[in-house]
């Protein structure tokens, strides 16, 4: 395949026939002009401004240097939000077409992709690209149940957002006190000052902040008062720039008693007042704002009475949750997105619970898997987006929710296999993808696919010892090479796990040698063990093959 097209994979239309400008130079400089703002003046470019790139230097429309290329920025209404045409002529002329500021992003980023360095000279392929994202939504919710991330993993996480083609960060850390339990009370100074520059940095990665609060365990359905405490909640967020906003009702009982049922009758419609009232409160507060809303049914395939009233009674633009047919779905097919489409008649966002860890038994293990299982068609009946729900461990979840986010992109052209091999070569470098995918391999997320590959069934079953030796062989030469991979916090977030496969080999060893004492000291041990590698292969066969109780 042409070079070009490898490095334009994977955006939707790329129209190229080989034909180039080359500049017999290490760098060319660009003049960069904008019809976006009124009377043509310059402005930053989105991602970075004037700053220096590896083989284009940008220069404002008013410099008065020699360029070799003219940019010419316009604004296209017709656009859908994020989607961008780029078209390079012969005689360097680059126009970039867009219809807001992350689309001009992801053009300049695509123009970035397609110039390169060949025999000490630049080529810039005149080509057309034109891509629009699959999904409108696209990133992180930080959901889960357990320590929430400290703030430094949030603002690593927006960075992260931003550099990867994602455009939403949601806070919603179910043990953030005063987000779920005590949703009553104020966030203290300090809090909100923690607020304001996740605000400030979502700003400038051109990711959308949204603040999530869950007031459904004990809030007041008769009681308007309790309606205005949560109003002005929001109301403190609002005043330091928030405009995107979710009210979740999940995991909550919600059988109505009392007034409450006296009132509103079912749960369905006393959900349906309160959305109702937090939206024309958000309406009449902002000129622009979002809401989005989980239902606590939000992990079904089937219709129900609740879901039935509340559909019917939310405004249309309010946009809903689902996490697919389960809470951790195995799969989201193209059959069941169909039925729920019918059912929710509103903009549906994926709470993609992956890869996190929080349930049951679950934070013993890292769930290192690509994005598996999950229908490219989705955005054909009526979803807008896909929000990833993580791990604790935010700097190990780079890993599936940087594959996500190339299915997010361009999921009719996401290819697994290559996309899987790309997003460990853009976390780890080259010299680390093989070591980093042997690890990933005996670390699958068990909620989206069997850990235990059929190969290393049938060696357990078998007491084949030479095929698991040499699985485990490889599988610790990784550990070693992965040690010395330079990310402290990669590092650390890793450790229990490199001590534990250190373990785990011992414990293999020792079954090999055939010493039954140690074997059984060691597998006991590791029987109450913390964390464990998700195969578990060494302790898995001292217990099949009876030499540990």
């Amino acid at each position: 395949m042409n070079s070009v097209f490898k490095r334009l994979k994977n955006y939707q239309e790329v129209y190229y026939l080989g034909e180039n400008s080359v500049f017999q130079k290490s760098k060319i400089k660009g003049k960069f002009h904008s019809q976006y703002t009124r009377y043509g003046q310059p402005n930053e470019v989105a991602g970075g401004g004037f700053a220096k790139r590896e083989l284009l230097e940008l220069l404002p429309s008013d410099t008065e240097e020699q360029t070799d290329i003219a940019i010419t920025h316009r604004y296209d209404r017709n656009l859908k939000k994020d989607a961008f045409q780029l078209v390079i002529t012969k005689g360097t002329g680059v126009e970039l077409t867009a219809s807001n500021e992350r689309g001009l992003k992801y053009g300049m980023e695509a123009l970035e992709k397609a110039i390169y360095s060949s025999n000490q000279q630049v080529v810039v392929p005149e080509l057309t690209i034109h891509h629009e994202p699959s999904f409108p939504i696209r990133g992180v919710i930080e959901g889960f149940y357990g320590i929430p991330w400290t703030h430094d993993s949030r603002l690593d996480c927006i960075h992260f957002l931003g550099k990867h083609q994602m455009n939403t960060y949601m806070y919603a850390p179910k043990d953030d006190e005063l987000q779920r339990k005590l949703w009553r009370e104020k966030y203290p100074t300090e809090k909100i000052e923690d607020f304001e520059e996740l605000l400030v940095a979502s700003q400038n990665a051109l990711v959308d902040f949204y603040y999530m609060i869950s007031p459904g365990n004990d809030i007041v359905y008769t009681k308007e008062d309790e309606v205005g405490v949560l109003q002005q909640k929001l109301k403190q967020m609002i005043e330091i720039g928030v405009s995107h906003f979710g009210l979740l009702l999940d995991d909550i009982d919600y059988y109505l008693k009392g007034e409450a049922k006296q009132k509103f009758g079912t749960p369905g419609l006393a959900h349906a007042y309160l959305i109702k009232q937090i939206y024309s409160y958000l309406k009449n507060e902002l000129a622009h704002s979002q809401l989005v809303i989980c239902p606590t049914e939000y992990d079904t395939r089937y219709d129900s009475v609740y879901l039935h009233e509340l559909s019917d009674n939310l405004p249309p633009e309010v946009q809903i949750f689902w996490t697919g047919p389960e809470t951790l779905a195995h799969e989201i097919p193209t059959s069941d997105i169909a039925k729920m489409s019918e059912i929710f008649h509103h903009p549906t966002i994926i709470w993609d619970n992956t890869p996190v860890n929080d349930f049951e038994d679950d934070k013993e293990l890292l769930f290192l898997s690509p994005y598996y299982n999950r229908s490219y068609r989705l955005n054909q009946f009526g979803v807008v987006g896909i929000v990833a729900n993580p791990m604790s461990q935010w700097e190990l979840s780079k890993l599936t929710i940087g594959n996500m986010a190339q299915f997010m992109w361009n999921a009719p052209g996401f290819d697994l296999t290559t996309s899987w091999q790309e997003t460990l070569a853009d976390y780890a470098g080259s010299e680390y993808v093989e070591s980093l995918e042997v690890f990933t391999s005996h670390n699958e997320n068990k909620r989206m696919i069997q850990p235990l590959p059929l190969e290393l069934k049938e060696a357990l079953e078998m007491h084949d010892k030479n095929y698991l030796n040499q699985s485990l062989t490889e599988l610790n030469q990784a550990v070693e090479k992965l040690k010395t991979l330079p990310n402290k916090t990669f590092q650390k977030e890793l450790a229990p796990w490199f001590k534990r496969m250190e373990q785990d080999y011992q414990l293999w060893k020792a079954i090999l040698a055939e010493d039954h004492e140690l074997v059984r000291k060691l597998g006991t041990e590791l029987k109450g063990a913390k964390v464990r590698i998700g195969t578990n292969l060494p302790l898995t066969a001292a217990l099949l093959w009876g030499l540990v109780d």
